[in-house]
């Protein structure tokens, strides 16, 4: 995967769709005889996009099932679920167990998912109180409350760890990360040993808030959220360091704000 849980993610999708256990589902991607190609994990758009179309799999491996399950006991699919790894009636009796049903249809079930849909926006609030040192020009973050409308979250703890990073990234553009180079051209920060990222003693517990509103525009009514916490958090801080440096009349230095630039803002209206 590239870093998102998305096999765990579209397990519980599919999972939802057809009343499987997530455990019994594997996600298998680009076998080696797939022809087939994507745009890639980019612009907060797997779960909307690929989501949506494992959601359509689902529907479509579901309604398979029920059929197969529904002409063995000569009921109507619409009577029937799937749970605890088998096809049930409405009276909770089973009427097959799954693989019983793959095996009626030959042993494999094949089925595809498709759904177009369109782009979605979150949209949330980000609020950060800094506290800096005049000594040394030393940035503490000291609270951060993030509220987010991502729609409905398929995976929430997910969901909370990407806001909970994207944060973090966000911090560190403005308080430390960024190429630095010699008179020469010579990069001087071209490992983890020179660039400054913030590490977890740096940062505060974060507040999250979910304030759902359900998209309209896909079937999973999820809205993008893999750049929320970095683009909340960019401005957020920023600005809390602005203000406080506008309290003695200072002004925002370029970013990112290292303690050396913060303190020369300092020093430029106190001597």
């Amino acid at each position: 995967g590239s870093g998102q849980s998305q096999a765990e993610t579209y397990a519980f999708i599919l999972a939802r769709e057809t009343g499987l256990d997530p455990a019994d589902i594997e996600l298998v991607a680009s076998p080696p005889d797939c022809r087939l190609t994507g745009a890639g994990s980019i612009g907060s758009r797997s779960t909307v996009s690929a989501g949506s179309a494992v959601a359509d799999a689902g529907a479509a491996l579901r309604a398979r099932l029920l059929a197969i399950a529904g002409l063995r006991a000569n009921e109507a699919p619409e009577e029937l679920a799937i749970a605890r790894g088998a096809i049930l009636r409405r009276d909770g009796s089973p009427v097959m167990t799954l693989a019983a049903a793959v095996a009626a249809a030959g042993g494999e079930i094949v089925v595809t998912g498709a759904k177009p849909v369109a782009a979605t926006f979150p949209s949330g609030c980000h609020i950060a109180e800094v506290e800096i040192d005049r000594e040394t020009g030393l940035v503490r973050l000291v609270r951060y409350v993030a509220a987010d409308d991502s729609g409905v979250l398929v995976n929430p703890r997910v969901a909370e760890g990407q806001i909970h990073g994207g944060i973090v990234q966000g911090v560190g553009g403005v308080l430390g990360e960024g190429m630095r180079y010699d008179s020469a051209g010579q990069p001087l920060t071209g490992s983890f040993m020179d660039y400054t990222m913030p590490r977890a003693a740096d940062v505060p517990g974060f507040v999250t808030l979910d304030l759902p509103t359900p998209s309209p525009t896909n079937p999973l009514g999820a809205k993008g959220l893999g750049e929320a916490g970095t683009t909340g958090a960019l401005p957020a801080v920023a600005n809390a360091v602005a203000d406080a440096l506008r309290s003695i009349g200072a002004t925002l230095p370029p970013l990112p704000c290292t303690p050396l630039r913060v303190w020369e803002a300092i020093r430029e209206v106190e001597f």
